[in-house]
């Protein structure tokens, strides 16, 4: 009965120490999950914040953001034709 009894009591320390280990090992865990999660709510505020939603569609059914652009083909001038500088060759 005494035997059964300090069997017992000497088990108990290496129970809480594997406790304790299991406890760290969750709380380690724990703290990866809350950082990957702030990465994503970081990741979301940039979608909803600085990458522009469009608001609408034109008439060729193209999206339009708020800043009045849209996908698709714009208005340019027309590219300068023989307006370039000609390299000098230096011979030496």
């Amino acid at each position: 009965m005494i035997n059964h009894q300090m069997d017992e009591i000497n088990q108990q320390p290496d129970e809480i120490a594997n406790l304790n280990l299991q406890f760290q090992e969750a709380k380690i865990e724990n703290e990866r999950i809350n950082l990957k999660l702030n990465s994503y709510n970081s990741a979301s505020f940039v979608l909803q914040h600085i990458v522009p939603k469009p608001i609408g569609k034109n008439k060729a059914s193209e999206d339009v953001y708020s800043d009045g652009t849209g996908v698709g083909y714009h208005n340019v001038p027309p590219p300068m034709c023989n307006n370039f500088i000609k390299k000098k060759i230096l011979v030496g």
